[in-house]
């Protein structure tokens, strides 16, 4: 049979080595001795062990040979005569005068390890798991528990709530239709919100960018009447060189842009100036 180690093992074995030494040390001053090297205690330390040992396997031997688990006092008995000791002098042995009795060994217990923090108790295995398989974790670990509340499925509130959210879309799609489009206060100047407006109907105009997908008057004439066209443009230009070439051009006070649909519009930013038609002569 064999003892599995521990932890502990270790300061086991050193308390028994030292109970075992004492031992001999005493029985060395009964028999006269003042002293003893520690090597020679050292020796007679390991023949008491291999001997208690001896008698301990023989003793196991013969309770499993009687088909026992637990050791009796004939099995010890056995034992000692097995291994050559006079079991009557035993008695008379521990009576002797001249016996020493050792101190008692201060008890020690063995060092706990620090437990784990445990929340919630174990949950035993069921049925169909062994024992001997490890038990389940803290529970918190596998257990989900929900961070919300169960919605509200009350038919009143649900229909209330339903009102609320179609009252506040119409409200936000009034607001932006009044800021979008031509609307007039219904209260004045006393409504600063703009709660109470009136949209005013406009008749619905085209896309912004239907005008450029539309041909141009220009695109629609033929190639004889637009050479003509561009003809008399550049005869007007070239009279228009002709009268003002006596002067210097640089005198001439910079003119703005304008607009090409010649209303007179000027334009501040260059990049709103409509974009020039090419004009491409007829082959």
């Amino acid at each position: 049979f064999t003892i599995s180690k521990g932890m502990g093992d270790e300061s086991f074995e050193v308390a028994r080595r030292k109970v075992l030494q004492t031992a001999v040390s005493a029985l060395c001053v009964e028999a006269g001795f003042l002293s003893a090297e520690k090597d020679a205690v050292g020796v007679l330390t390991e023949m008491m062990q291999s001997y208690i040992t001896e008698i301990g396997r023989m003793t196991r031997m013969y309770c499993e040979l009687a088909q026992r688990n637990e050791p009796t006092l004939s099995d010890v008995q056995l034992a000692l005569l097995e291994a050559g000791a006079e079991v009557k002098c035993l008695a008379d042995y521990s009576k002797r005068p001249q016996r020493r009795n050792l101190p008692r060994q201060p008890r020690t217990f063995p060092q706990s390890q620090p437990k784990c923090l445990q929340v919630g108790g174990k949950v035993p295995h069921p049925l169909h798991i062994p024992n001997y398989l490890p038990q389940f974790p803290d529970p918190h670990t596998y257990i989900r528990t929900p961070t919300f509340t169960a919605p509200n499925v009350d038919y009143r509130s649900v229909r209330e709530k339903l009102a609320m959210h179609r009252r506040s879309s119409c409200r936000g799609l009034s607001k932006l239709l009044s800021k979008t489009r031509d609307s007039r206060p219904v209260a004045g100047d006393s409504d600063p919100s703009g709660l109470f407006t009136v949209i005013v109907h406009s008749a619905p105009t085209a896309p912004s960018y239907l005008q450029a997908l539309m041909p141009s008057p220009e695109d629609q004439m033929e190639p004889a009447t637009m050479a003509s066209s561009q003809n008399e443009d550049s005869m007007v230009e070239d009279g228009e060189q002709a009268a003002g070439g006596g002067g210097d051009a640089s005198e001439d006070p910079p003119t703005s842009p304008v607009n090409a649909q010649g209303n007179g519009e000027r334009f501040d930013n260059p990049f709103m100036k409509p974009a020039k038609r090419i004009k491409v002569k007829p082959s």
